[in-house]
């Protein structure tokens, strides 16, 4: 896909009724702590792709600005604004969707391939596109796909089907630092996804090594309580004494 061309004079000329609208809206951002006049852009009448702003629509929890578009479909919905500017969005979810049975149809694979066709597009988005909101946590270091999945849509396809894949499911890495190939990658729950996660602390008690969740379950305590003693310097058995129970009550 091309780059989308904008033009800096598009949408510059607006109704009085637009223009009030706008212009309240801005003085409502800029009266919020934290936001000055200087970081607002009217994107009104700018189009990203198959999306055309349409007017500005107050600001997100975390003050970043959000915008009222029209998609070429006719859907409308509110986008981040630097998800615009940015190229990361560019319609309103149904350029993805025909890409998706697009390639479908060229491999001639079926509905029932959907999913993983989709599974496939976004694991390569990741690591290819710079764009992408999750890059620098893949493509941004270094996790690339092997060529074989790169090239290949129905090598991959038929790789997932032969590898436990159900629609319950998501493609993981077993090496986080390892790439996206055959010989590390596996289904799994939204769980064990949760547990093989890069942030994840991981202790180590007389030789083994476990994420703190399967401490805490192994300990019978709590994972806050385990991470708490881990992080004021305990380790070893200590680690895993039982909580201290409450003196007193009924």
């Amino acid at each position: 896909m091309g780059t989308t061309r904008v033009n800096p004079m598009q949408g510059k000329h607006h109704s009085e009724e637009s223009k009030k609208k706008m212009s309240e809206a801005a003085l409502k951002r800029f009266s919020q702590p934290g936001v000055h006049a200087s970081t607002w852009r009217d994107l009104s009448g700018q189009q990203f792709g198959r999306l055309t702003v349409l007017e500005y629509a107050g600001t997100s929890s975390n003050k970043h600005s959000l915008y009222l578009c029209k998609c070429e479909c006719g859907n409308e919905k509110i986008i981040h604004g630097t998800s615009l500017t940015q190229g990361k969005t560019k319609s309103c979810g149904c350029l993805h969707r025909e890409e998706t049975s697009k390639l479908m149809t060229t491999h001639g694979l079926t509905k029932e391939h959907r999913r993983i066709c989709a599974a496939w597009s976004n694991m390569k988005d990741r690591c290819n596109n710079p764009a992408n909101k999750f890059y620098s946590d893949y493509g941004g270091r270094g996790i690339i796909v092997c060529n074989e999945w790169e090239e290949d849509v129905v090598k991959f396809v038929e790789w997932a089907l032969a590898n436990g894949y159900n629609d319950k499911l998501t493609i993981d890495r077993i090496d986080n630092d390892g790439n996206y190939e055959p010989g590390n990658c596996k289904w799994s729950t939204p769980k064990e996804q949760n547990r093989n996660m890069r942030r994840n602390l991981k202790i180590t008690v007389d030789g083994e090594t476990k994420i703190v969740t399967d401490w805490a379950e192994t300990c019978g305590i709590s994972v806050p309580a385990l991470a708490a003693r881990y992080r004021k310097g305990e380790r070893g058995d200590i680690l895993s004494r039982p909580p201290r129970t409450k003196k007193g009550g009924n």
